[in-house]
């Protein structure tokens, strides 16, 4: 806390060059940063500060994951500001966060109608393996733009064995998908890894014509095997 304090306090120094406060910017966006180290680098999130130094600072605000930083992001990007877009990419980047930064997350891919802080907030969701974002990811597979959906297929698989209820869905993707899509599922339903989307693997190798998709296929249908083997 100490050094984090003090890196705060440079923060908040009117000496620095904008490359010398930018690099230190940089080095603030840590997980688990202090209340003072995040608030410093809200305070820079202004129209004084040099545009550089501020898409640094919505960088570094993500990699915090603190839920006032977060919060930010997500107003600076739903409202259409200047940064907008480098704040939604930003929320992509969010590994960590609270039980209210994720329903926050959750509620931002339901609500927005940008669709790139809704690929965003699905990419943070799928990163922090957000179990309760699952119905409305499903829901996304068959209604959403191909940027939304294919996020929304690598955050399934991402989430893992709690996207069991996906698997099906992802078979109806797997239909009507292009070789990139058809691999993302593939690798999403590796991921589940149960029963019903080994089974749905196997049906698909059956099928599928790119060789591209049918090395995925078999590395998937192996993986998945061997790990019924060990138990």
């Amino acid at each position: 806390p100490d050094a984090a304090d003090h890196v705060a306090g440079i923060l908040r120094s009117t000496t620095l060059s904008p490359e010398a406060l930018a690099a230190v910017v940089e080095l603030a966006g840590r997980p688990g940063a202090t209340r003072a180290l995040v608030d410093a680098l809200l305070a820079l999130d202004a129209d004084t500060t040099p545009e550089p130094v501020r898409k640094r600072v919505v960088a570094s605000l993500a990699a915090t994951s603190d839920d006032a930083a977060v919060e930010r992001l997500l107003a600076i990007a739903t409202k259409g500001a200047d940064y907008a877009s480098v704040a939604a990419r930003a929320l992509g980047n969010v590994m960590s966060a609270s039980p209210a930064t994720r329903a926050r997350l959750v509620e931002a891919a339901k609500t927005t109608t940008d669709e790139n802080l809704k690929a965003q907030s699905i990419r943070a969701l799928g990163a922090l393996r957000e179990a309760s974002a699952v119905p409305t990811l499903i829901e996304y597979l068959a209604t959403a733009p191909p940027v939304v959906r294919t996020e929304t297929v690598i955050a399934l698989g991402r989430i893992g064995r709690a996207s069991a209820a996906a698997v099906a869905p992802l078979g109806k993707v797997y239909e009507t998908g292009d070789e990139a899509l058809r691999q993302h599922a593939v690798i999403a339903l590796g991921h589940i890894g149960t029963d019903e989307a080994l089974s749905l693997l196997k049906q698909l190798q059956t099928i599928e014509k790119s060789e591209k998709v049918k090395t995925s296929l078999g590395g998937a249908i192996r993986a998945l095997e061997a790990r019924r083997v060990e138990r």
